[in-house]
C-alpha cells in the first residue's frame, strides 16, 4: 500500500513571528536551524513504519523528479521573478545535483515538465528558512522553501543566521536537500525506535519547550520509524539531532558543515535508487540438511528468488524446500557471490543456519 505521510516543518514567518531564543533557536533542522515545527501525529503502526520504505511510499519511476519552481509572495500570491529566486533556484539546484542525484540513480530535470508525476516547489522569500513536502512519489507533489531575499523587509542576507556563522546559501542547500530527501520517499531519522538515551533526551527537552510556544507541536518527538540506514545515523541530513563531530551531544549550533549527506545516506539513497552498474547477488549453492543422512541440493530454488537482485531476504521452509531426511533437525548452509557487470566477483562470507532451519530467515546484501 502507498502510505501518504506529509513531513510539515514550518518556518516561523517573519511576517508574523521572530526567531525564539534559547533551545529552539539552537535546533537544527539537520542542520536547518532556528525553526519551531508545526508537525502533526501520524496515525500509523509501528510495524508498517518499520517496513521497507519502498513498501510503504511510492518511489520515483527510473529515480526521475521533474521539478517546477513557482516563485511566491507571502506564501499566496505569484511574486517577481527577481534576481533573488534566481540565485535561491540556483542554490538548491546545486544543491541537489551534488547530493542525491551524485550518489544515485536519481536525476533531477528543472525544465519544468508537465508530467502525470512532479512536484511543484513554492519559493517563499522571507528573512528566514523553512518549509515542508510530500512524501515520495504519486501524482503532482508539492513543497513550500523559505529563502533569505534583499527584496524583503531590507534584508541583507549576509549575515549568518541566530550567529551560526553559516551563511545563508549553506542553510538554503542544507534545508532543499532535507525536505527533497522527504520527497525521495524518506522519513526523518530521529523518529526511529533505535535512537540513542542522550538523543532521546534531548530531543524530549525540545518537545516541552517547543510545545510551550507552539501548543500541538510534536516535530520532535522520537517515535518509531526508518529512514535510509539500516541502524540509527548520528549524522543524517534527515536527523534533526544530528551528531556530526561524534562527541555524543546533539549539534545544537551550526559549528559543523551541514550541507553534505552523510555515508549512510548515500549508501541509503543509492540502495533505493541503484546505478545501473552495481553489483548483483549469484547464488552459488544452497544446501538443505547437510548435516542428516540425506540432503537436498536447492540451490536453483533460492537463486529463483535471489539472482540479481542486490539485497534479498529469504525464509527457509521445508514446505517449499522438501524433507529430504525425514526425522532429522536440517541445517541450511547457503554461499553466494556479489557480481559486477564487469565480472568483477566478490563472495559473501558463507551462511549457516543451525537445525531447525525451517522458519528461519537470513539476508543477502550486496549494497556497496
Amino acid at each position: 500500500m502507498d502510505l501518504e505521510i506529509r513531513s510539515t516543518i514550518k518556518l516561523l514567518r517573519p511576517a508574523r513571528r521572530k526567531f525564539t531564543s534559547g533551545l529552539i533557536s539552537a535546533l537544527t533542522l539537520a542542520g536547518i536551524g532556528g525553526c519551531v515545527p508545526d508537525e502533526p501525529i501520524i496515525a500509523v503502526e509501528e510495524a508498517e513504519l518499520l517496513a521497507p520504505i519502498g513498501n510503504r511510499v511510492k518511489l520515483w519511476k527510473d529515480g526521475v523528479v521533474n521539478v517546477c519552481f513557482h516563485p511566491m509572495k507571502d506564501g499566496k500570491t505569484a511574486g517577481p521573478n527577481d534576481i533573488y529566486f534566481k540565485a535561491a533556484v540556483a542554490q538548491i539546484e546545486y544543491a541537489l545535483r551534488t547530493s542525491w542525484q551524485q550518489h544515485s540513480s536519481v536525476k533531477f530535470d528543472f525544465s519544468c515538465k508537465q508530467t502525470p508525476e512532479r512536484v511543484n516547489v513554492r519559493l517563499i522569500p522571507g528573512a528566514g528558512f523553512g518549509g515542508w513536502s510530500d512524501i515520495g512519489a504519486g501524482g503532482v507533489r508539492n513543497m513550500e522553501l523559505y529563502y533569505c531575499s534583499r527584496g524583503v523587509g531590507g534584508n541583507s542576507c549576509t549575515i549568518s543566521p541566530e550567529g551560526t556563522g553559516v551563511d545563508p546559501e549553506r542553510w538554503l542547500r542544507a534545508l532543499a536537500m532535507h525536505e527533497f530527501g522527504h520527497l525521495l520517499g524518506f522519513v526523518h531519522e530521529h523518529k526511529r525506535t533505535d535512537i540513542p538515551d542522550h538523543v532521546k533526551t534531548w530531543c524530549q527537552a525540545a518537545t516541552d519547550a517547543d510545545r510551550a510556544g507552539n501548543p500541538g507541536g510534536s516535530g520532535f518527538e522520537p517515535h518509531g520509524g526508518q529512514n535510509l540506514s539500516p541502524t540509527y545515523d548520528r549524522s543524517s541530513i534527515m536527523n534533526y539531532c544530528r551528531d556530526t563531530d561524534d562527541d555524543h551531544k546533539v549539534d545544537k549550533e551550526w559549528t559543523h558543515a551541514t550541507d553534505f549527506l552523510s555515508f549512510a545516506d548515500q549508501a541509503g539513497v543509492r540502495k533505493f535508487y541503484p546505478l545501473p552498474g552495481d553489483s548483483r547477488i549469484r547464488v552459488d549453492s544452497a544446501i538443505y540438511g547437510s548435516n542428516c543422512p540425506r540432503s537436498a541440493n536447492v540451490t536453483a530454488k533460492v537463486a529463483e528468488a535471489c539472482n540479481g537482485k542486490r539485497a534479498c531476504r529469504y525464509r527457509v521452509s521445508h514446505e517449499d524446500l522438501g524433507d529430504p531426511s525425514y526425522g532429522c533437525a536440517k541445517n541450511f548452509v547457503y554461499r553466494a557471490s556479489c557480481v559486477w557487470p564487469d565480472g568483477r566477483v566478490f563472495p559473501i562470507p558463507a551462511i549457516t543456519l543451525p537445525p531447525e532451519a525451517s522458519g528461519r530467515i537470513f539476508n543477502t546484501n550486496c549494497e556497496f
